[in-house]
């Protein structure tokens, strides 16, 4: 399979996948490390969330099902489906189905990383990625939107290259349950939780009549 095929066939469902946004008012106070604030320790055994968000495309709709840090799958506007499988040496195992085009795409992370798409399995999994540049991220003492969050969160406002987003995060769930831009306009909302279902099927890869393309190997032979 060609190897521009495999980068147009990721790149579709990471840009999809991943949204980042920009953010607002703040408090006085020194800058708190992003480990720290958005913390995956104690989450719930297994999760189920819907979110709606925005970006350059447009709106899209986003259902992800967490299995602890051992598996995940994340549905993207019913098109795009990633499951994700972590390895005991630290990588992961990923498979990606394009609805639309009938394909499925398994790549490591380690194969991705060479592609230039750096979600980490927090990212995937938490709606919110790690800065790779230097950030400062500050609490913020009053929310800096007028809409109400479904769920109980703290507001953090987190600034990288001079632009900033607003991140209320939740601690029962570890997730961003809403993410506003600079502007104060909410891009990311999460509209559903479930922290008791069932994840007996989840999982299944259903793929019959799919073309598949192992783009570990096409990466290698690039």
């Amino acid at each position: 399979m060609n190897s521009k095929f495999v980068r147009g066939s990721l790149g579709a469902a990471f840009l999809l996948m991943a949204w980042q946004g920009g953010a607002q008012a703040v408090v006085s106070n020194p800058s708190l490390k992003f480990e720290q604030v958005f913390s995956a320790r104690q989450e719930p055994a297994s999760l189920y969330y819907k979110a709606s968000y925005q970006d350059s495309r447009g709106k899209h709709e986003l259902e992800v099902w967490r299995d602890g840090q051992a598996r995940l799958r994340r549905r993207t506007d019913a098109k795009l489906d990633l499951y994700a499988t972590a390895q005991r040496d630290g990588d992961l195992s990923i498979s990606v189905l394009d609805h639309t085009r009938q394909v499925r795409t398994d790549v490591s992370r380690s194969s991705l990383y060479q592609l230039g798409r750096f979600s980490d399995w927090f990212g995937l999994a938490h709606g919110v990625n790690k800065p790779l540049r230097p950030y400062v991220l500050q609490r913020l003492s009053e929310a800096p939107v007028k809409q109400e969050a479904s769920f109980k969160c703290q507001w953090y406002r987190m600034e990288v290259d001079g632009q900033a987003s607003s991140i209320c995060w939740s601690q029962e769930y570890r997730l961003p349950v809403l993410i506003a831009n600079a502007q104060g306009e909410v891009r990311w909302q999460i509209t559903e939780i479930d922290r008791h279902v069932s994840l007996k099927t989840v999982f299944q890869i259903e793929d019959k009549g799919y073309a598949h393309v192992n783009a570990d190997e096409d990466i290698k032979a690039d």
